[in-house]
């Protein structure tokens, strides 16, 4: 492809006219038109400018085959995610890195790099790590900024809300947030209604799914969630029947099924009920379900290093379904994690039985 073939794509995927590219330029929409008629050349004083403009290299402007740069920044990414899958965050950052020397204006190299860095971080925010949520913010609003992408700037959109509700600061999360579409304007809805045969049925299968893995998400959330005034939404005894609920609807949904990254929830909702019942007194009840905890936190820290889903659901209304495994694990933190929070029972609970537990989770972070 030559360059005026070039400029006349790229200024169309822009969905810009000739008229609007010429603005930019300080130029006449005719000189656009002679370029992307090969009768003339750009000036070579405006590639770096046109390269801007469109979100690309140079090189690619200058005759680099675009199909050969596509490919080579897939290739960049699989790789980088593999690296992940298998615990190597650091490498998979590192050549993230390289691909955005070689493609500074690659988007999709951006959106990987800000997603491996979330991953690395901790649970909770850690002042220490402040540079690398600032990396985060500054990859994912470059991308806001210059991608014409739907789908990366959606990805930038929602990191945002994470990072920024993790750092403390409610109000910048919200503002992101509401930039997303209504639920009824999404890609999931409108399938729902133009599909047909056996693709509605897979699509509604995986709707059905998607809505209780959402119930399963959010019932935590609704929990901790604090009423006007500082009143709290639930009893004791209400909380307790909610995570009994979190645990019935996972088994629901996995059955006889790998639970993936839900084995957490499983371990969270078992840490929530032992908490309960050591303030209860039930001694005997909260050590069952600190076992459970150590059991999920295990499971959690052990999943494969896989990125595809492999194993077919065994519950019968995903019939055919295979079950996705939804993020690479860099960090074994689950063992970490409720050893950490396990100080919360000291005063409840025997302090034999204490150790014990936290042996079982000490030798799981070794």
């Amino acid at each position: 492809m030559n360059m005026g073939e070039t400029i006349k794509r790229l200024r169309k995927e822009k969905d810009m006219t000739q008229e609007q590219l010429a603005e930019y330029l300080n130029l006449s929409a005719q000189a656009v038109s002679r370029w992307e008629l090969n009768s003339t050349l750009p000036d070579i004083t405006l590639v770096p400018l046109l390269a801007n403009i469109f979100g690309v290299t140079t090189d690619l402007l200058l005759g680099v085959d675009v199909t050969t740069m596509e490919n080579r920044i897939g290739d960049i990414i699989n790789e980088a995610i593999n690296h992940m899958w298998q615990g190597n965050a650091t490498e998979g950052e590192k050549i993230l890195r390289g691909g955005l020397k070689e493609f500074p204006n690659s988007h999709q190299l951006m959106r990987e790099l800000a997603i491996s860095l979330q991953q690395q971080l901790g649970l909770r925010f850690d002042e220490a790590q402040k540079p690398i949520y600032q990396e985060i913010i500054a990859l994912c609003e470059k991308n806001l900024a210059a991608s014409t992408d739907d789908f990366i700037r959606h990805s930038a959109i929602q990191t945002l809300c994470f990072i920024y509700n993790q750092m403390g600061e409610q109000e910048k999360a919200k503002t992101y947030a509401k930039k997303m579409p209504f639920k009824c304007f999404s890609r999931e809805s409108m399938l729902t209604e133009t599909l047909r045969g056996t693709e509605k049925f897979a699509h509604i299968q995986d709707e059905l799914r998607s809505g209780l893995l959402s119930a399963l998400m959010f019932i935590p959330r609704l929990m901790d969630c604090q009423l006007d005034g500082g009143a709290q939404p639930f009893t004791a005894d209400e909380c307790r029947a909610l995570n009994q609920k979190i645990i019935d609807i996972t088994h629901l949904i996995f059955e006889e099924g790998p639970l993936g990254d839900f084995a957490f929830s499983l371990a969270d909702a078992h840490f929530s009920l032992a908490r309960h019942f050591a303030e209860e007194g039930d001694a005997a009840t909260a050590m069952q379900h600190l076992k459970q905890v150590v059991n999920y936190a295990i499971t959690t820290d052990a999943m494969p290093p896989v990125n595809q889903a492999t194993e077919e659901h065994s519950n019968l209304l995903f019939k055919g379904l295979k079950f996705p495994f939804t993020m690479p694990s860099p960090n074994r933190i689950a063992a970490e994690y409720f050893l950490e929070i396990s100080v919360q029972l000291d005063t409840l609970l025997p302090a034999a039985d204490l150790a014990e537990v936290r042996a079982a989770l000490q030798k799981e972070r070794i």
